[in-house]
């Protein structure tokens, strides 16, 4: 009986401890009302408004991977995370689900801790564009770079990686962040522009940049996915001008690295793909043979965050793949932690 009490408190001390442990929140972090993670928001003195989402539970002996995700033009942090659409409710909210898709990459990527930064930017009379705000701060290599070095800094894990990540106009963030220096900082694991490779340059040595990053570390990844979006047309009118556009670009990136790389490409339905460095360079390409909009389709409906995240990982395929329906909808919160947000502006054009 003796032996049978001093076993029974043993596992009622260790399941108090693993409640305390699991409730213990990041400094400056409070709980959320979904999935008990734990949030915390901020706003630098320069404008990038951020929202951080990390797991109930943040291991300090486990790898952490702590993912940049930069909005798109018009879009606030909160209709970037998403949640489920009510009545009334601004339909941006349901388009990109980046909150939801990551908690379904943490459900298939184990002992990692994964961690969420989304950033927005708002410029006074022009509204939330990150090549906007570029634009007003000459210095924003420098800027982009200290907010994410600032961002990481006491996050626990046993090592801390990078990926950046962001659609449509947030993809000038990545080309700022490539912009401040000579090399890409080894801490970056992943890249991934998610239709938002617009401002690619030769003439800023982006492909050179990421030629060296890559062949520098076997385990660092380069995603790109774009559609081809030449010839698409809103009230009548072309969207893109005859230089400008994801498809281009993308060619143009592609043309520059393979210069240097081998890249297998392969056609499975309406989509292309090439391939190069055992996987770690991927560049897919919707052929939009229906000549439609898909710039945030590519995103949410086709899971463009979830395939970008887990290409060369074990969880790729497990959760589905590129392509409808939904793979993450039992995720998707109620609603979000706050709609007082103003609705989103009017997007602005691309740059061409």
């Amino acid at each position: 009986m003796l032996v049978l009490k001093l076993v029974l408190t043993s596992i009622a001390l260790i399941a108090a401890c693993g409640a305390g442990l699991a409730a213990e929140l990041m400094p400056g972090f409070e709980r959320s009302p979904y999935w008990n993670e734990q949030v915390r928001d901020g706003k630098t003195a320069e404008g990038i408004r951020y929202h951080i989402n990390a797991p109930e539970m943040v291991h300090p002996d486990w790898p952490t991977a702590v993912v940049f995700y930069t909005t798109p033009n018009g879009n606030t942090v909160e209709q970037t995370l998403g949640c489920k659409m009510n009545s009334g409710l601004d339909w941006h909210y349901d388009i990109q689900h980046i909150a939801a898709q990551t908690r379904r990459l943490r459900e298939i990527t184990p002992n990692t801790n994964i961690i969420l930064v989304c950033a927005e930017v708002n410029v006074p009379g022009i509204g939330r564009s990150w090549p906007s705000w570029r634009g007003k701060h000459p210095d924003n290599p420098a800027l982009i770079k200290a907010f994410v070095e600032d961002t990481i800094k006491g996050i626990p894990g046993s090592k801390v990686d990078v990926i950046l990540s962001g659609h449509s106009g947030g993809g000038s963030m990545i080309f700022g962040f490539l912009n401040s220096g000579d090399s890409i900082p080894s801490c970056v694991k992943r890249i991934a522009w998610l239709d938002a490779n617009y401002a690619y340059s030769d003439g800023d040595k982006h492909g050179d940049k990421l030629i060296s990053w890559l062949k520098a570390d076997s385990k660092r990844y380069l995603i790109v996915v774009c559609y081809d979006d030449r010839n698409i047309t809103l009230d009548g009118k072309p969207v893109v001008g005859p230089t400008g556009g994801t498809y281009r670009a993308t060619e143009r990136m592609r043309a520059r690295l393979e210069k240097d790389m081998n890249l297998e490409h392969t056609v499975s339905g309406d989509v292309e793909r090439y391939t190069g460095l055992d996987g770690r360079v991927t560049f897919i390409v919707h052929r939009n043979p229906a000549n439609k909009i898909l710039h945030t389709a590519l995103v949410g409906e086709m899971n463009g965050f979830l395939e970008a995240m887990t290409l060369g990982t074990p969880g790729h395929g497990k959760w589905g793949g590129f392509g409808p329906p939904r793979a993450y909808t039992e995720w998707i919160q109620e609603a979000a932690l706050s709609q007082s947000t103003p609705p989103a502006e009017v997007p602005k054009p691309e740059p061409k």
